[in-house]
């Protein structure tokens, strides 16, 4: 469950926060230790919560009384958020993603906060498919492979924030 969370990205990367999913997915799983689909989404959708919580307080510490954002400087607060490094609203597939503002000049902080995480999981989706490509083009090496160092990794990655640490 743990990893499926982590690979979701809505895993918190704060240890206080990891502790109180482990104890609420603890209070879900079933007596024969499995979890069902509405469990899972009651997980997901606190999840989902939590981070859209985060990137709300980012968004009113960043912007202007009313929560309001120009469209033009969406990418900017992406970076703000740190969903974007620098130079990456010049992607294709996230230029479609922070042009699409159905034409406003301005959107208001919920809109904002969605296309955040929009952006965060499309990120995801393409650095999981680079990893993977790398692995692949590095010869000798199959997807069940990079499955199995992908899991070595999280095994390793004790705080859950996708880097490893020297310890």
């Amino acid at each position: 469950v743990i990893t499926v969370l982590r690979e979701s990205g809505y895993m918190p990367k704060v240890q206080s926060r990891q502790l109180a999913v482990k104890q609420m997915i603890q209070q879900l799983m079933r007596q024969n230790g499995t979890l069902g689909f509405q469990e899972f989404m009651k997980i997901m959708n606190f999840l989902r919560e939590l981070d859209r919580d985060r990137l709300r307080k980012v968004i009113d510490d960043h912007s202007d009384g009313d929560c309001v954002v120009a469209a033009k400087e969406v990418g900017a607060f992406l970076r703000v958020c740190n969903v974007l490094g620098k130079g990456m609203t010049e992607r294709p597939d996230l230029k479609a993603l922070l042009g699409d503002s159905d034409g406003r000049r301005f959107l208001g902080r919920e809109d904002v906060v969605i296309l955040c995480q929009r952006v965060a999981a499309q990120l995801r989706v393409t650095q999981h498919e680079r990893e993977r490509q790398y692995v692949l083009s590095a010869g000798g090496w199959n997807e069940s492979h990079f499955v199995e160092f992908r899991k070595s990794f999280q095994l390793f990655d004790d705080d859950m924030s996708e880097v490893l640490e020297r310890d």
